[in-house]
């Protein structure tokens, strides 16, 4: 690669995608900024009264819908936090330039400047909210299958299912994707081939269709 390619930011042969990233912001939407951390802090906080709801009830009152609940409220509570540290660190200026390519800088930039750590926990929030729904239906629809046939270890496994595939499938992407040029972060766009690249967008087209067609059909 020649040195103009590098210092212009952008190489035909490494870099696939578009010079705007994914998780980036226009830095004139200051008010815009400080309302999703002001969003970010009632999500917080709701979180926070599920759990507290959870310690006054007791343990003689959890049950199987109780976990499911509990865990979805953990995605989220991580979620909210991981976008309002985002935001926070956003607003300072912290993330504009990387002094440091090692190990520290590139952990913020595929963890935190490329959002992988909030699309990780929101992906795994809807995947557990799914799940929950399976199992009811299951409960409701067919009760006496489900008297015979369940066991404690499926719901180890649903609990145990949106952690594995909501970080594997944005984690592995994104450290395949991501790199530091020149102090600047490009999080998911040094995609090893193009074919990589067309089916994680892919990926994330189909998991925004499907979450739309899942609240269209619960609200329906």
């Amino acid at each position: 690669m020649s040195t103009k390619l590098q210092t212009a930011n952008v190489s035909n042969e490494d870099m696939t995608t578009a010079a705007f990233q994914p998780g980036s912001f226009v830095p004139n939407l200051f008010p815009f900024k400080i309302s999703l951390i002001v969003v970010g802090v009632i999500g917080i906080l709701a979180n926070g009264l599920v759990f507290i709801g959870f310690g006054l009830a007791g343990r003689s009152k959890m049950n199987t819908s109780s976990a499911y609940i509990a865990n979805h409220a953990t995605f989220e509570l991580l979620t909210c936090v991981a976008r309002i540290v985002r935001l926070a660190l956003d607003l300072s200026g912290s993330l504009k330039h990387y002094s440091d390519s090692g190990p520290a800088g590139m952990a913020k930039c595929l963890l935190i400047h490329g959002s992988t750590v909030a699309k990780s926990t929101f992906q795994a929030a809807t995947s557990c909210v799914v799940l929950h729904t399976l199992d009811r239906f299951w409960k409701i629809v067919f009760p006496i299958h489900h008297r015979n046939h369940y066991r404690r270890w499926m719901l180890c496994v649903a609990l145990f299912l949106p952690w594995l595939t909501g970080f594997v499938s944005n984690v592995i992407p994104a450290i395949l994707s991501t790199k530091i040029v020149n102090g600047i972060c490009y999080p998911m766009t040094f995609w090893p081939n193009v074919y990589m690249e067309k089916v994680c967008l892919s990926r994330f087209r189909t998991h925004i269709f499907l979450c739309h067609l899942f609240c269209l059909t619960i609200w329906h």
